[in-house]
């Protein structure tokens, strides 16, 4: 018999597989695994392991790196905070440790009488305020605008006061520098010489606000028609 036989798959005896078959096989195990070498104790051993678990493994690395990022991410704002509320609570207590400085005076209408009035204190400098009510029996008022401002003042600072009875309608304001060197103490009286309704910013502020609301119901409802 010859060294192919007739359907020329035989030769010399051995079986010799189809070159597409090889190929097939080859594209399969590419496929489906993926090849890692890791070192053993007498060498390279060469391991297969699926695509699932390198993906999953994959998953898991990225799981840890966020979730590394994210506990450092806290970590230093809990620092943060501490180290905020440390240097507040040291300039709270340095600020204790000053002396009282006490600003006072009478809040009266053009002809002397006195009311309960709102007294608005503020630092013009800083922004800062403080709210405190004059006597209604006399107009007294006084604060320690040295612990009731969040900053305090410096000297040279303007100080603005500011007296609101909404009964009788009336308002009045008065400013002053606090005095260099700054002493024990500043008087400030204030008058009562306008009224509190003619003031023009609650007007001013509530019509552009009423037609913006007006503006966005419209439109809202436009939509709706549209819709529906």
């Amino acid at each position: 018999m010859n060294s192919r036989d007739r359907n020329g798959l035989y030769a010399g005896g051995s079986i010799q597989p189809c070159s597409s078959d090889r190929e097939h096989d080859s594209r399969s195990n590419r496929i489906n695994t993926a090849r890692m070498v890791e070192p053993n104790g007498s060498g390279m051993t060469a391991i297969s392991r699926p695509k699932r678990l390198r993906s999953t493994y994959a998953r898991m690395r990225y799981a840890k790196i966020v979730s590394m990022l994210v506990i450092c991410a806290t970590a230093i704002t809990v620092v943060s905070a501490i180290a905020y509320s440390s240097v507040n609570s040291e300039k709270a207590r340095a600020l204790d440790l000053l002396p009282p400085y006490m600003l006072e005076g009478l809040i009266t209408d053009t002809v002397g009488s006195s009311y309960n009035c709102t007294v608005t204190i503020t630092n013009v400098r800083t922004g800062e305020s403080n709210i405190t009510w004059s006597d209604p029996y006399d107009g007294y008022y006084r604060m320690d605008i040295q612990h009731a401002l969040p900053s305090a003042f410096l000297p040279g600072d303007l100080i603005n006061v500011t007296a609101i009875n909404v009964t009788a309608d009336l308002i009045g304001w008065n400013e002053r520098l606090v005095p260099t060197p700054p002493g024990g103490s500043m008087w400030l009286d204030v008058t009562l010489n306008g009224t509190y309704s003619a003031i023009p910013e609650f007007p001013m502020v509530i019509v552009p606000v009423m037609g913006m609301m007006i503006l966005f119901v419209a439109v809202g409802l436009t939509r709706k028609g549209k819709e529906q």
